[in-house]
């Protein structure tokens, strides 16, 4: 309801909350939340500054910024290489789908891609990192060989980095993913900063993503 502020149950569902600025929340178990302290979070972040209104129109405006990653040309493309990353997800065991999907948050699948910092291809992979003796594998520009070289990659990360005698396989695998995508020693100082925010540094879900998203 615009403008307003009301609370409605949805039996064994959650809440939703209907905010100022027509903007929905909705809440699932175990999240527990109060009207209060929703309406204490707009009044802190709503609409009315010039940060605040930037992000609102870029993101709640507007929804051209979201892709469908079924559509037309997404799909062409994950058919396009699904076969590589079922091949390189089984030989240095990963899912092939989560590979698949760090592709799309890298690239879109898009082997043309090309960061301003140098990375190439569906993996954005710098071609320095690549040719590094932990991976060994040149000719990036090329779809297979940036998949194979960028699941590699990802086994090194996993292996050498995400060790930790406290952190189990599930958390290993997601740490792996985040610093494919932010760096190892980028990962290494969030999960300083959760401890010392008294948050679990092997665990990513409601512990160090949480200072991730902070920064």
């Amino acid at each position: 309801i615009p403008g307003k502020d009301t609370v409605n149950q949805l039996p064994d569902r959650g809440s939703i909350i209907n905010c100022t600025h027509d903007t929905v929340l909705r809440f699932l178990p175990p999240f527990v939340i109060t009207e209060k302290q929703i309406n204490k979070f707009v009044r802190r972040y709503g609409v009315g500054n010039y940060t605040d209104n930037t992000l609102f129109k870029k993101y709640l405006r507007t929804n051209k910024w979201a892709k469908n990653p079924t559509a037309g040309r997404e799909r062409r493309r994950f058919a396009d290489a699904a076969a590589l990353f079922e091949r390189y997800g089984t030989r240095y065991d990963f899912d092939w789908l989560m590979i698949a999907a760090q592709a799309y948050q890298e690239s879109g699948l898009d082997q043309s891609a090309r960061s301003p910092r140098g990375a190439v291809g569906v993996m954005q992979l710098l071609p320095s990192t690549a040719a590094d003796r932990q991976v060994n594998i040149r000719g990036i520009e090329k779809l297979e060989n940036n998949i194979h070289a960028g699941t590699k990659y990802m086994r090194y990360i996993h292996d050498n980095y995400c060790n930790e005698p406290g952190m189990d396989e599930l958390n290993r695998y997601l740490f792996a993913f985040a610093c494919y995508n932010a760096g190892p020693n980028r990962i290494t100082r969030l999960r300083r900063k959760a401890e010392a925010a008294g948050l679990h540094p092997d665990v990513w879900f409601r512990s160090v993503e949480i200072i991730a998203a902070r920064e």
